[in-house]
């Protein structure tokens, strides 16, 4: 029997593969297999969904010299880049850029800043759902509809950035989040398309004040079980969750 070869199976296979794995190993294994794994790698197809490995809060120390992070550490080695002129804005880029403009979900790492943002929302003009850090929440995409963010703080002006910037969002995932209550009022009155809200386990507002319950009473999925008005706040207890498949898709 003849030996079969990676290059004879149909490329279309392939990226269908990798369309469902992660960045990591789209980056850092895929394309060192062989020639033609390289070449399927490449396709924007398998870069639809740009989900950033999370950095864990042990690193979150490190904000001076994110290169002491393992993906990055491996992705400088693997690219042979020299570590004096690595910069996490250029790795944003090169990942953002094998979308080719076609990615319709995004999450960015914690070290990304507004720059990183404004190149994304003006390159990904098909995003449809997005996770960011806390402190990077203004985004305006054309048909952009979902957007997580979990423990940010969201107060007036926050709130007013989603509703003028953000016309068509209907998911809003802002679970573990201080949350104003004036400026989740806004969100209520503002949105008038949301069909799913969760605001569950926030600070700063009442899960049984009646004044949003009754705003709220026209959104099909909303929740905000565990929200309360203390100022008490777990820090420990949270962490960013990941997207899962086809939630922000049409």
């Amino acid at each position: 029997m003849d030996e079969r070869r990676w290059e004879d199976l149909n490329i279309d296979c392939m990226v269908n593969i990798l369309g469902r794995v992660g960045m990591e190993s789209l980056l850092l294994d895929v394309p060192f297999v062989c020639k033609s794994w390289y070449r399927a790698s490449l396709n924007p197809s398998c870069w639809e969904r740009l989900i950033f490995p999370d950095i864990k809060s042990s690193y979150l120390e490190l904000a001076e010299n994110w290169v002491d992070y393992p993906l990055l550490q491996r992705f400088v080695h693997q690219y042979q880049i020299d570590e004096s002129h690595f910069s996490t804005t250029a790795f944003i880029k090169f990942v953002v850029n094998r979308s080719k403009g076609h990615a319709t979900a995004l999450r960015l790492p914690p070290y990304a800043s507004e720059t990183d943002l404004k190149y994304v929302s003006d390159v990904c003009g098909d995003l449809k759902g997005v996770g960011l850090p806390a402190d990077l929440i203004s985004i305006h995409c054309k048909d952009f509809w979902g957007l997580r963010v979990s423990n940010s703080n969201i107060f007036n002006d926050e709130a007013i950035a989603i509703v003028n910037f953000l016309p068509k969002i209907k998911h809003l995932i802002l679970r573990y989040a201080h949350i104003d209550r004036d400026a989740l009022m806004k969100l209520l009155q503002g949105c008038t398309e949301l069909q799913v809200l969760d605001v569950s386990d926030c600070i700063g507002f009442s899960e049984d004040d009646g004044e949003i319950l009754k705003l709220a009473s026209h959104i099909t999925n909303f929740s905000c079980e565990g929200s309360n008005d203390d100022d008490f706040y777990e820090e420990d207890r949270i962490s960013l969750d990941d997207f899962y498949d086809g939630y922000y898709t049409d």
